[in-house]
């Protein structure tokens, strides 16, 4: 036989003693109203075993207060909020690494790849990552928003050099790839101490 938390009542968790006394019995049945109203709560406190069905503005909390998501906007559809709030553990976890870069960028782009300062040819700057995307960059605002967000993602160690387009373009004509992104940085002088 299976009960729900409906039909639970405090006289359940009586001991045999004190189901037999009348004051406690009676105790027990008196404050059943309450947990009914406890109980009927329970489904608006349960919100992140909820998440797809939360509301905009939840889901908004939940990124900026619950777990400071660093790559999140209020603009997002909830099909994307939710993404992004469902995957908040993991993007933590994954944080300064080149795949946090690529998650981040593709949730903006159709196409997006990291190309490291090793994997250049010829070899760039040490320490130095480029994005590679396939969309047109023509929107400055969503160009500052990419690059604000691939500071806020990636290693302290590594320098951003920049994003480029690979527009695909018919065969026979020249592809033509730019920088665009500028950002200050400070290098910090390294002074061993010996002691």
């Amino acid at each position: 036989m299976s009960v729900s938390i409906g039909d639970v009542s405090i006289v359940d968790y009586l001991t045999p003693a004190a189901k037999r006394d009348q004051f406690f019995y009676c105790l027990a049945l008196a404050l059943d109203p309450l947990i009914a109203d406890i109980r009927a709560q329970i489904v608006n406190a349960n919100i992140i075993a909820r998440l797809p069905f939360q509301t905009g503005a939840t889901l908004d909390f939940l990124a900026h207060y619950h777990f400071n998501l660093d790559v999140y906007n209020d603009a997002f559809d909830n099909g994307t909020k939710l993404q992004f709030v469902q995957n908040a553990i993991i993007s933590k976890i994954r944080k300064g690494t080149p795949s946090a870069v690529i998650a981040a960028m593709q949730a903006a782009f159709t196409y997006c790849e990291l190309v490291e300062w090793w994997q250049e040819v010829p070899e760039g700057e040490p320490n130095t990552f480029r994005i590679k995307i396939a969309d047109p960059l023509t929107d400055s605002a969503k160009v500052n928003a990419m690059i604000k967000t691939v500071l806020a993602v990636k290693n302290a160690r590594s320098y951003f050099a920049g994003v480029y387009s690979l527009l695909t373009v018919p065969a026979g004509t020249v592809y033509v790839g730019g920088l665009i992104g500028e950002y200050d940085y400070e290098v910090l002088p390294y002074k061993p101490t010996i002691r």
